[in-house]
C-alpha cells in the first residue's frame, strides 16, 4: 500500500527537494499530502464522476487509484461500459491513470482495440487510449487492426490533430517491425503535410527523420 507513496517521496529525496526548503517552494510535499490523502479517502468514482467534468476532478481519482489494481479496473469498468457522459468523463484519468500503471493495461488491449474501431467513439476517448497505446508494447495478434484504425485516423480530414498526432506515434512503434509500413506512413506524412496542423507536421518530422 505505502509503495506507491514510498516512490514519489524517494523522487524527492533524490532530487535534493528538502535542501534550502525547496521541497516547500517547488510544492512538492502539498503534492504528496494531496495523493496521499485522496489515496486513504472513500470515494466513489462514478459518483465523483458525476460532479463534474474538469481537470481537478480527474486529479483526484488518480490519486485515489494509486497503484492500486482493483480501483483501476473500477475506472476502467465505467470507461467501457458506462453511459456516454460518465465514459466522457472518465477518459481522462483513465489516461493518466493507466501511464502510471502501464501493466495493469495489456489486460485491457484487445477491448481498448475494439472500442477504438468503433463509430461515435468521443474524441477525449480515442485520445486517452492512443496516448497510453503509444506506450505499450502491441501485441502481434493486435498490430493488424491497430495499424488499420491508426491509417484510417490520420487520413480523415476533419479528426483533431491530437487524435491523429497520438496515432502516428502508435504507427511509429509499429512502424520499427515493418519497413513497409514505414515507407507507407513517410509517403502520407508528405501527400498531407501542406494542409496539416503543426502538430501532425511536428510529429511528421520526427517520423520523417527516424525512417529516411
Amino acid at each position: 500500500m505505502f509503495l506507491y507513496f514510498g516512490a514519489i517521496l524517494n523522487k524527492i529525496i533524490e532530487k535534493n527537494m528538502f535542501k534550502r526548503n525547496k521541497l516547500y517552494k517547488k510544492g512538492k510535499l502539498q503534492q504528496l499530502f494531496y495523493l496521499c490523502y485522496y489515496y486513504f479517502k472513500n470515494m466513489n468514482i462514478r459518483e465523483t464522476l458525476l460532479l463534474g467534468h474538469s481537470k481537478s476532478q480527474s486529479d483526484k481519482i488518480v490519486a485515489y487509484i494509486g497503484n492500486d489494481e482493483k480501483r483501476f479496473d473500477e475506472l476502467v469498468h465505467l470507461f467501457l461500459h458506462d453511459d456516454k457522459q460518465i465514459v466522457q468523463r472518465a477518459a481522462m484519468a483513465f489516461g493518466w491513470a493507466t501511464l502510471q500503471n502501464l501493466p495493469f493495461f495489456t489486460k485491457y488491449m484487445s477491448e481498448m482495440i475494439d472500442y477504438l474501431a468503433q463509430k461515435n467513439v468521443h474524441d477525449a476517448v480515442k485520445r486517452n487510449i492512443l496516448r497510453v497505446l503509444q506506450e505499450v508494447s502491441v501485441a502481434e495478434e493486435y498490430e493488424g487492426k491497430l495499424t488499420e484504425i491508426c491509417f484510417d485516423l490520420i487520413l480523415k480530414p476533419d479528426e483533431p490533430s491530437a487524435i491523429k498526432a497520438f496515432a502516428m506515434g502508435v504507427l511509429t512503434n509499429i512502424c520499427q517491425k515493418y519497413p513497409e509500413l514505414a515507407q507507407e506512413l513517410c509517403l502520407i506524412i508528405r501527400e498531407n503535410w501542406e494542409h496539416e496542423s503543426p502538430a501532425f507536421r511536428s510529429r511528421g518530422r520526427k517520423i520523417l527523420k527516424q525512417f529516411q
